[in-house]
């Protein structure tokens, strides 16, 4: 897993003063990991760094749809869209003629 810069805190903490925690988030941005028991429990992130992570993964599935159009390309796995206008042409007049 990739580490980001993060700030932790535990649940308890947060409980105590939840308003304080989030005024700093807003302000820093980024993320707050509070956890329980010693463990990761939880993620509180501020909407503006949020939306630049959603953001970032639209972009990367663009990026992989791409590539696996490329792929389907280099493997002869289209058509070209010419070929199928016109099959659907010639479909299109088979029904009607019928």
């Amino acid at each position: 897993m990739v580490e980001l810069d993060k700030e932790y805190d535990t649940t308890a903490n947060f409980k105590k003063d939840p308003t304080e925690h989030l005024k700093r988030l807003k302000k820093a941005g980024g993320i707050l990991v509070l956890s329980t028991s010693g463990k990761p429990a939880f993620v509180v992130q501020d909407a503006r760094s949020y939306e630049r992570l959603l953001q970032r993964l639209q972009h990367l599935e663009t990026l992989e749809a791409l590539r696996r159009s490329d792929e389907d390309v280099r493997a002869g796995r289209v058509r070209p869209f010419s070929a199928v206008v016109a099959d659907l042409k010639r479909l299109s007049k088979d029904l009607v003629g019928s």
